[in-house]
């Protein structure tokens, strides 16, 4: 199976027909897939491509698409997205629906006016679509092709001063739902976890006045039979009027409401495959441990390129113990001589933002030609996926290409690569590379 260092952006299809022993090398993978080719398919370029899941690779990772690495703020972007284009539909031409649609247009436009038109990304390559779609009448009717601009050419660039990231998970949820009712689609785990999310703010916020005020809503929801049939505009409402309250959730101790009324349909046995047992497993548990604390303040600091106080190490150390147990040698054995700090940096990544900052001066003080933007481009993209860049790595693909050299990318500026480096290095050390006697611990 095509991993890194592989670009055809003709692929349609992934076949997966063994197993995969990380979620970081699954979703390297599906790289292979994303890369866009215009014209493709009968004139029309490619939006989309497929991949078939033979060893079950997605279940035994719990791997989630979109990927994790996807900011919380781009997905509910996309969400709302999504629910516009299905309001659109005749079917669902009724005064709620209509004033519901009209809200998500706007908080849009809202979302759209507040893009940083002088980040270097935006102007250089997305400015077009920026003033496209700050236009309300785009919106009046969306097409396939402006649901494809949205979601790759606008909502990466969105940004949310929204701090209460409880919330944004609730927003999350919440429009995901109404996405799959407008779609008449399956929604019981959505169902589900909102009334989890119901429960526990009546556990835990009995005695708040806020909570007591939304009684009434919270009991229905929790009680409710017709749960999966209210209407988009009905959830958009408990959106509204819960996601303030989710933050009253213990993160401690949660209770899970379950209706333990279902019918069992069938009974199969099945055979346990246990060959991945081991090192690989453990690296498993530990990235979706990692993926799991994503909010946690510390991994916050590690995805925000932020220096780290040994208690800081400590919390995560103690995260690990509590969470996946284990020794030091089998650490070792499934993430070689990387620090705990490292294989956090490489499973969150770095915060787009932030690479941005850390790469604006060298931008703002320095005159690039074609070729070594184009590398700079590609050097910030891998950090924003991979969070960590060797500079031994800089001589592969997709640093240099066609053919060329770092002494033809840089000519007579090999100065500012050794500025690029520096940069690296600090970026590394943050994020738990380690050197010794000037030569990277791999």
């Amino acid at each position: 199976m095509l991993s890194t260092g592989v670009d055809v952006p003709e692929i349609l299809n992934l076949v997966f027909f063994r197993k995969v022993g990380s979620k970081t090398l699954l979703q390297q993978m599906l790289g292979r897939g994303t890369r866009i080719s215009p014209g493709l398919i009968d004139g029309k370029d490619k939006k989309f491509f497929t991949v078939f899941d033979y060893t079950h690779n997605f279940d035994n990772l719990d791997f989630d698409l979109p990927s994790s690495n996807t900011p919380l703020h781009q997905r509910i972007f996309d969400f709302k997205v999504l629910v516009v284009k299905l309001l659109q539909d005749g079917q669902f031409a009724t005064d709620e629906n209509v004033a519901l649609r009209e809200k998500l247009v706007k908080e849009l436009l809202d979302d759209i006016k507040h893009i940083d038109r002088d980040h270097f990304a935006v102007r250089d390559q997305h400015l077009p679509f920026v003033d496209r779609y700050s236009n309300p009448k785009r919106f009046e009717c969306l097409s396939e092709e402006d649901i494809f601009d949205l979601n790759v050419h606008i909502a990466p660039f969105v940004k949310t001063a929204d701090k209460d990231v409880q919330a944004q998970r609730f927003d999350g949820l919440m429009y995901s739902l109404e996405a799959l009712v407008l779609m008449n689609a399956g929604r019981k785990k959505q169902i589900h976890d909102l009334r989890a999310k119901a429960f526990n703010i009546r556990k835990d916020g009995a005695g708040i006045a806020k909570v007591r005020d939304k009684m009434t809503l919270i009991n229905s929801i929790i009680e409710s039979e017709d749960l999966e049939n209210w209407s988009a505009a009905r959830f958009e409402y408990v959106r509204e009027e819960l996601r303030g309250l989710v933050s009253y959730i213990s993160k401690k101790e949660q209770f899970y409401y379950s209706k333990l009324s279902d019918e069992i349909l069938s009974v199969e046995e099945v055979d346990l495959d246990l060959e991945v047992f081991g090192s690989v497993e453990y690296r498993n548990k530990v990235e979706s441990l990692i993926s799991k604390y994503s909010d946690n303040e510390v991994i916050q600091k590690i995805h925000h390129n932020e220096i780290l106080s040994s208690d800081d190490v400590a919390v995560l150390q103690d995260i690990l113990c509590k969470e996946v147990g284990g020794t030091p040698e089998l650490f070792k054995e499934a993430f070689g001589n990387k620090t705990l700090v490292r294989a956090v940096r490489e499973c969150v990544g770095l915060d787009s933002e932030t690479v941005s900052k850390l790469f604006s001066d060298f931008i703002m003080t320095h005159e690039l030609d074609d070729r070594i933007y184009q590398f700079l481009e590609a050097v910030m993209n891998n950090l924003v996926k991979n969070g960590i860049l060797l500079v031994t790595q800089l001589n592969t693909f997709p640093f240099v290409r066609d053919g060329r050299t770092m002494e033809n990318t840089f000519g007579k500026k090999m100065e500012y690569l050794r500025e690029i480096r520096e940069i690296l290095d600090d970026i590394n050390v943050r994020g738990g590379v380690q050197i010794v006697d000037g030569r990277y611990v791999e």
